[in-house]
């Protein structure tokens, strides 16, 4: 599999860059197979579909290797921070952080959700309607959508309007 690190390359071809990705993840050049990853992340998030550049990402961050993940993020290996409170700041900030992503992420995929299920029945929102939904980040609003979007007649309708 050829080495994709040249990112206009990437961007012609980005399934490539991704399988590119993929492959070269657990090379032992830590730096080449960081570079690659970071190009094909780059291509995928510069898709115009939202879904594809997620999947593209998700994939290529399941195929690095723990050190590979490690330096593309800069994150030392194993740091240990010196100061009392900046430990406890890191590891607090670490878990709210994460839990943030976790809703954002949920809000984000149920969003895509409620898009989907709307085209595959044929409604079409308008570009206002797409974007109220694209931005909510309420998650239990968005699940209420999606179960609406399965029946409802309109997009005006799954949007309680």
């Amino acid at each position: 599999m050829p080495a994709v690190g040249d990112l206009a390359q990437a961007e012609q071809n980005t399934a490539l860059a991704v399988l590119s990705a993929i492959c070269h993840g657990h090379d032992k050049n830590t730096t080449r197979a960081v570079k690659i990853a970071r190009t094909a992340i780059e291509a995928a998030l510069s898709l115009p579909d939202g879904r594809t550049a997620m999947y593209y990402y998700d994939l290529i961050r399941a195929a690095l290797s723990d050190q590979v993940k490690k330096a593309l993020n800069m994150i030392p290996q194993n740091y240990q921070f010196q100061d009392q409170s900046l430990r406890r700041a890191h590891s607090e900030g670490k878990a709210e952080g994460k839990a943030e992503g976790k809703a954002e992420g949920e809000a984000y995929r149920l969003a895509q959700a409620v898009l989907a299920v709307l085209r595959l029945r044929g409604l079409e929102p308008l570009e206002e309607e797409r974007e109220r939904i694209e931005r909510s980040r309420d998650v239990a609003l968005l699940r209420k959508w999606h179960a609406a979007a399965l029946t409802a007649a309109s997009v005006r309708d799954v949007l309680g309007g």
